[in-house]
C-alpha cells in the first residue's frame, strides 16, 4: 500500500487536473479518432461532421488517435482547421472552427464531438474478478455501504464549500452517461444504474421535508414528544423542503446546460 501526501492540494485544484500536481498521469489507450455523439448546433455539426466519421488528418497532419485530435482542437480556439475524414469509405474534407471556452482562465477549443465508445477492446483494459454467490452478496452490501458513505461525504463537502457544486448533475447528464456506459455492455450499464439508484436513495433519506427522510424525522419527533408534529410546523417544513429541492434542481439543470453548451 502506498500513501500520497495531499496536503498541497487545495479545493480549487479539484476542478483542474490535480493529478498533474501529484505527478501522476492517467493512462489512455490508443482509441481511433472516430466520432460518436455530435452536439446539436456545435461547431462540429455546423461543419458537417457526423457520427462514425474517422479523422485521418488535421491541416494535413496525420491523426491516429482521438487524443491527438482533441489536443489539436484544444490548442486552436477560434482558428479554422481543415479536417480530413473518411465517411462510408469516401475521403472528405471540412473546415471546422473550435469554439473558445474558458477553462481555468485559459481559452481552449471545443467542437462538441465525442469519441465513439466502442467496446471491442474493453476486455483488454479490464480485469474480471468472480466470487461465489455468498461472498458476492457480502461484497455487494459492502459496496453499497461505501457508495452511500461516499455520497454523504460529497454532499457534506458541497455544503461546506470543500467541493464545487459544478459536480452536481441533472437528468441530461445522467442520460448521457447512461448511454455511454451502455456502449460498453450491460455490466457497466447496470453498474451505473446501481450507482445512480444508491445516490438517489441516500438523497431521499436526508432529513428534508418532502422527502422520505423528512417524514422519518417527523416520526422521530412525534415519538420523542409523545404527540404529532403541529400542522403549522409541518406546513412550514414543506415549504422549506420544496425550496431546497427547487434550488438543487436549478443547480443540476444549470450544470447540465453548461456542459451541453461547452461540449
Amino acid at each position: 500500500m502506498l500513501n500520497l501526501d495531499l496536503s498541497q492540494i487545495k479545493k480549487e485544484d479539484y476542478d483542474t487536473d490535480f493529478l498533474a500536481k501529484l505527478g501522476i498521469s492517467a493512462y489512455f489507450p490508443s482509441i481511433p479518432a472516430v466520432f460518436g455523439d455530435i452536439v446539436t448546433d456545435s461547431p462540429a455539426q455546423k461543419a458537417g461532421l457526423k457520427t462514425n466519421d474517422k479523422v485521418v488528418a488535421v491541416n494535413d497532419k496525420p491523426i491516429k488517435t482521438f487524443e491527438e485530435f482533441a489536443n489539436i482542437m484544444r490548442a486552436n480556439p477560434n482558428n479554422s482547421l481543415k479536417v480530413d475524414v473518411i465517411r462510408a469509405n469516401k475521403n472528405l474534407s471540412v473546415n471546422v472552427t473550435p469554439q473558445s471556452i474558458d477553462e481555468n482562465g485559459k481559452p481552449v477549443g471545443r467542437i462538441g464531438a465525442g469519441v465513439l465508445q466502442a467496446n471491442n477492446n474493453a476486455p483488454d483494459w479490464l480485469t474480471e474478478i468472480k466470487y461465489p454467490v455468498h461472498i458476492a452478496l457480502l461484497k455487494a452490501v459492502e459496496k453499497t455501504w461505501d457508495t452511500s458513505l461516499f455520497s454523504l461525504k460529497m454532499m457534506g463537502a458541497m455544503v461546506t464549500g470543500q467541493v464545487s457544486w459544478k459536480g452536481m448533475s441533472g437528468p441530461v447528464t445522467v442520460a448521457q452517461y447512461a448511454g455511454q456506459s451502455a456502449h460498453f455492455g450491460w455490466k457497466p450499464f447496470l453498474t451505473f444504474l446501481a450507482f445512480v439508484s444508491i445516490s438517489l436513495a441516500v438523497l431521499n433519506l436526508l432529513p428534508i421535508p418532502m422527502l422520505d427522510g423528512g417524514h422519518l424525522l417527523y416520526y422521530v419527533v412525534e415519538i420523542l414528544k409523545g404527540s404529532p408534529v403541529p400542522e403549522s410546523v409541518m406546513e412550514f417544513g414543506q415549504r422549506i423542503g420544496i425550496g431546497l429541492i427547487g434550488i438543487l434542481m436549478v443547480i443540476a439543470f444549470y450544470n447540465d446546460l453548461t456542459r451541453l453548451i461547452t461540449g
